[in-house]
């Protein structure tokens, strides 16, 4: 779900020549991950590095948007390696990963 959401938010960035606000904006508003839970999107290249998915390092994940569920437990925190964040589905590295944060 994932990869072909970010490619829908990349298309709508190529045309609008920004990326969307919200999901909503690209008509994903809503979307629920496999628990049922909304995916969550946060703009960076809008709003900027303070509310961005983390490293280790506290650098963050992606440059242009966040994207990603919060896994099986429903619970995560902005820097993905703590405990509550493991088991999310994240996008980093602009699209070329996507898969469990423990993974990344």
């Amino acid at each position: 779900d994932i990869a072909a959401m970010s490619a829908i938010i990349l298309n709508y960035s190529r045309d609008a020549r920004a990326y969307p606000a919200s999901l909503s904006d690209v008509g994903l508003a809503g979307r629920a991950d496999p628990w049922g839970r909304p995916y969550l999107y946060y703009n960076v290249e809008a709003n900027g590095r303070g509310h961005a998915r983390k490293d280790h390092a506290l650098n963050p994940i992606n440059t242009d948007f966040d994207l990603y569920s919060m896994g099986v437990d429903g619970q995560t925190k902005p820097q993905i390696t703590q405990r509550d964040s493991l088991d999310d589905i994240i996008r980093a590295g602009n699209g070329s990963f996507v898969g469990l944060a423990r993974e990344f």
